[in-house]
């Protein structure tokens, strides 16, 4: 090809570095021999006049593997330790700096508007835009100061050659971070992370430990940690990592509207948080599109690249290669018998954080089949967080992200999963079903970024193993526990959530339309007195955006119009009120407080008088513990506190009524509306209570286990709903079953010698049976609130049945 102009071509700063006395040694970083003769042009185009500089040139190619070659060597190992070496590179961009988002599919293949990968189309730019071709001058930098950073973190000794290697990816990197100034040049990109992790000295040493421990010779360690860390370490390229965020953001517009909704000004402070801190984003994990929402909107909005944490199962023929071109992290299901799979995971999450590349992972470890969020897996946080202190990475930023929907498209094989049929495999099959599952009006997807919780590295003490294993447990936890909490705060009422609670709560009753807003209305109200976040189309003072979802859950079939009376009525449609149970699920946690306030309250209400408030508490207290495997509470002190905040909205002085006698607990529960006991709490108490009845038939010698009861309890779930003794099959659910099972065990009511367990068995199903009976009191105490005015509206039952109305709460 001809030789272009060389001033036609973009270029930042000059090669030569301000002080030119000392000899300059240039490393030509580029892939094509025609881009070595620019820089070398650029090189002697631009030498001042007076510079009397001895000049070498070197060049740098990395190579498939991501490895760095400097040639020739010699030059280099001979140079003087005072001597300049500084790194040039070329970048191309994309047209006109378009970000990628802009970008048709077709634009990958058919179009220069991205940037040039081939040799033929760096050519074809070149010539027809050449301002497209930017030469780059990285920082310079003395051999003796390469030298030093070197010596403090790797080791030479059994190859002589590692220093060259090193200052090969020194010269590399700084090429690409100059580059990242351009515009259209793409985001920071990992570089070199096997050979780098390799050489570092920490890890030859755990290595070393390893050969020892495992009896194995160093060189087969090493083999197999080099094999391990390529297994692990993905291989990023600026092309599929565009092509990917491309992907996901057509993933989420299949079904949802192209925008995903979230707090601009609160991303802009998570992006900065995560460029200047380690920083790990814990998402909750409500349907398989939460991964492409959090790659879409992070891509967008100019995050450093996201590494998504998932299992091995997710690398089906096709995502697995582009995943890993594009910066998945797939990691094995199990490997605690591989102790040098271990180290090397836990090496390169240290390598990520420290190099200020987020990662990203479900909090929860896997999807909610029933809509609320679930108690942290501690896999992936383990190995973070033990990544970060092994390394002596402090401040670790973990950020609870809470990804939400209208509605998901999932929720027909979380049904199906729910009662005992098997999950389907992952696969590309099952990949463009789920995809076609999504041809339907799903409405919008939601994202909101909570308080970071920040990991401190431990303090140094000189506690025995176990003394400090235990110490990490509790730290692992107390995070996740936090990480949850804050994720919770941040998750808003959703139209689509709260239509769910007002349609579930009046099940099996249908509603008017002008019931529902009302009943909506009284619910915004209430939310808006607790400062409770809401989502734009809830909290908006018209009801258009309302109507909106609800149409849109009729127009898939979960909730249906009935035309048979004088005015249309809605209802729940047939065998859809796991859906409808789901939906509410995703906002309950706004509601549980109150709800164990207004069943403690019918239970005070059966105290002597005196006695009242300490009834109250203690009931409140127990149920907050009953149900400890479902929410995530304040502390004791805090939870107190929420309570009294709760029921002060009703009354001031409420404790000190509470004293004057059950009667006065009684009216506090009946001026109280919404009510929420009944339409927050029903699924787990009625699990519950067919857990109570299938330990009250275990035999001496039956098994016990939770595989064991856990599939009892789905037989006796829907015979309990056919024989009426629950009201809905949404309790009807294996996680429900699954945590009660977890309270069995924890109050000791599993385990081999049934016989001394029979009595605490009675126990747990006449509470079962109580909390049943108190729900339903406060269903008909809400039956009657929505007869006169809809919920919100506050009164008082008098003794004849009327109800005394005195306002809205």
């Amino acid at each position: 090809m001809n030789a272009p102009d060389i001033s036609r071509l973009t270029k930042i700063d000059t090669p030569w570095p301000d002080e030119n006395t000392a000899p300059v040694h240039f490393i030509l970083y580029a892939e094509e021999n025609f881009e070595f003769d620019l820089l070398e042009r650029w090189i002697e185009t631009s030498r001042p006049e007076a510079s009397a500089a001895a000049i070498s040139r070197m060049r740098v190619k990395s190579d498939a593997e991501d490895t760095a070659t400097l040639t020739p060597i010699d030059k280099f190992i001979e140079a003087p330790r005072d001597h300049l070496i500084v790194p040039l590179g070329i970048v191309w961009t994309t047209k006109d700096g378009e970000d990628g988002a802009t970008l048709k599919f077709r634009d990958f293949l058919f179009s220069d508007k991205l940037a040039p990968t081939k040799r033929r189309n760096k050519e074809r730019v070149l010539a027809s835009d050449p301002a497209r071709c930017v030469l780059i001058a990285g920082e310079a930098a003395t051999k003796q100061s390469l030298v030093e950073r070197f010596e403090q973190k790797f080791v030479s000794d059994r190859n002589d050659n590692a220093f060259v290697e090193f200052v090969a990816r020194q010269a590399v990197l700084t090429v690409e971070r100059e580059q990242r100034r351009v515009p259209g040049a793409g985001a920071k990109l990992p570089r070199f992370v096997v050979p780098a992790i390799m050489a570092r000295r920490d890890f030859q040493s755990q290595l070393q430990e390893l050969a020892t421990q495992t009896g194995k010779s160093l060189e087969e360690v090493e083999r197999h940690a080099r094999s391990c860390l390529n297994e692990i370490a993905p291989t990023p390229t600026r092309f599929y990592v565009t092509l990917m965020a491309k992907i996901m953001r057509g993933l989420c517009g299949f079904g949802y509207e192209n925008k995903i909704v979230t707090d601009e000004a609160r991303l802009n402070e998570v992006r900065d948080m995560v460029r200047n801190n380690p920083t790990a984003l814990m998402f909750t994990h409500k349907s398989h599109v939460d991964g492409a929402a959090l790659i879409a909107q992070t891509s967008q909005s100019n995050f450093p690249l996201v590494h998504m944490i998932g299992g091995i199962n997710m690398a089906f023929a096709g995502m697995g290669t582009i995943g890993k071109k594009s910066g998945a992290i797939f990691i094995r299901r199990s490997f605690q018998n591989d102790p040098i799979y271990k180290a090397c995971l836990r090496q390169y999450l240290s390598y990520l954080l420290e190099k200020r590349f987020p990662v990203g992972w479900a909090l929860e470890g896997t999807r909610s089949r029933i809509g609320k969020l679930m108690p942290p897996r501690y896999g992936i946080l383990k190995y973070v967080t033990e990544a970060a202190e092994k390394n002596g990475i402090d401040n670790l930023h973990l950020v609870p992200v809470s990804i939400y929907y209208d509605l998901i498209p999932d929720i027909g094989s979380y049904k199906d999963e729910q009662r005992g049929a098997t999950k389907r495999k992952e696969s590309l099959a099952w990949f463009i079903g789920y995809i076609a599952g999504m041809r339907k009006p799903l409405g919008r997807i939601f994202m909101a970024f909570g308080k970071p919780v920040i990991a401190q590295l431990p303090p140094a003490n000189d506690q025995s193993d176990d003394t400090a294993e235990d110490a990490a447990t509790i730290r692992l936890q107390k995070l996740a526990f936090e990480a949850a909490v804050n994720s919770n705060e941040v998750t808003p009422l959703s139209s689509s959530g709260v239509l769910a609670l007002t349609m579930i709560s009046a099940a099996p009753q249908a509603l008017t339309e002008e019931e529902i807003i009302q009943d909506l209305e009284g619910l915004r109200d209430w939310g808006r007195k607790r400062n409770i976040p809401m989502t734009d189309d809830f909290d908006d003072t018209g009801t258009h955006k309302l109507r909106d979802v609800a149409r849109a859950m009729i127009k898939v079939g979960v909730l249906e119009r009935h035309e048979t009376g004088l005015e249309p009525l809605f209802g729940i449609a047939r065998d859809q009120q796991f859906t409808v149970s789901y939906y509410r699920n995703t906002v309950v946690h706004h509601f549980v407080t109150a709800a164990i306030a207004e069943l403690a309250l019918a239970k005070a209400a059966e105290a002597t008088p005196g006695h009242v408030a300490n009834h109250f508490w203690d009931e409140a207290l127990g149920l907050r513990d009953l149900f400890k495997f479902e929410f995530f509470y304040a502390p004791t002190e805090q939870f107190r506190d929420e309570i009294s905040a709760e029921l002060a909205h009703h009354d001031a002085n409420w404790e000190a009524q509470l004293n004057g006698g059950g009667t006065n607990a009684e009216k506090l529960l009946e001026t109280i509306s919404p009510l929420f006991a009944h339409g927050a709490l029903k699924p787990y108490i009625e699990g519950y209570s067919v857990m109570a009845e299938a330990l009250m038939r275990l035999r001496p010698g039956d098994d016990s286990d939770e595989k064991t009861l856990v599939a009892a309890c789905l037989k006796l779930g829907k015979a309990a709903v056919l024989r009426r003794q629950i009201t809905g099959e949404e309790a009807i659910a294996k996680q429900i079953f699954s945590h009660a099972y977890l309270l069995a065990e924890h109050r000791g009511l599993v385990g081999e010698d049934a016989r001394d367990m029979t009595g605490r068995r009675v126990a747990f199903a006449r509470e079962m049976n109580e909390l049943q009976r108190r729900l339903r009191l406060i269903e008909a105490i809400n039956a009657r609130c929505r007869a006169i005015g809809g919920l919100g509206v506050q009164g008082v039952v008098e003794e004849d049945g009327s109800v005394q109305v005195l306002g809205r709460g």
